[in-house]
């Protein structure tokens, strides 16, 4: 094959992938994040290649998902935290750069925290939009939740909720009081979609 065919080939594939969606988050190929870590840092994004309506990771939407990382940040976090775990002054929470995640997005944050097996627990909030994303009545495990949102449930590990389109997915590990750590952060989390 000469390399003008190659080449013509290789441009052809890399056009229908982007065309068709395919990618780490389902809106098109390109646009890496390079994240800060630290308090408050977000991360800034590249160009992305996707069809309409997506922004690189560090923008606020991608296939029209919210980025979570732009709706919560570190000291609100660390507010939640203090007030659940009845600590006398809020933890130093760290945000790692925003994620692609199952055509959705993930942000994840980190804070010192004391437990039996580890000495760092983890907030963890995935955002989708659409209603094909909230399945709890598909998954086992799930138990209704009022007051949050359009529809909320809960199962041992995550809180998940929608409001209109929007989808999250609110997990905490590591944290012994993460059973009423995760309905907060969802409140405070649907207060501001």
């Amino acid at each position: 094959m000469s390399m003008k065919r190659l080449a013509a080939a290789v441009a052809l594939a890399l056009a229908l992938t982007a065309a068709s969606g395919c990618g780490p988050d389902g809106a098109g190929s390109g646009g890496s994040s390079s994240g800060g870590t630290g308090s408050g840092g977000t991360g800034s994004g590249g160009a992305g290649t996707g069809g309409a309506g997506t922004t690189a990771l560090g923008g606020d939407k991608v296939g029209a998902a919210h980025n979570p990382c732009t709706l919560l940040t570190p000291a609100e976090l660390a507010s939640v935290v203090a007030t659940v775990d009845k600590l006398s002054a809020a933890p130093s929470v760290t945000q790692a750069a925003e994620l692609g995640e199952f055509q959705g997005r993930v942000c994840r944050w980190s804070y010192p925290r004391q437990e039996v097996v580890t000495d760092t627990a983890e907030i963890s909030v995935t955002a989708w939009h659409g209603l094909q994303y909230y399945t709890p009545n598909v998954l086992k495990g799930f138990t209704p939740v009022s007051g949050i949102g359009d529809a909320a449930h809960v199962s041992a590990s995550m809180f998940m909720f929608r409001k209109g389109d929007e989808v999250f997915l609110v997990s905490v590990f590591g944290d012994a009081n993460g059973d009423t750590l995760r309905p907060e952060i969802a409140k405070l989390l649907a207060g501001k979609v």
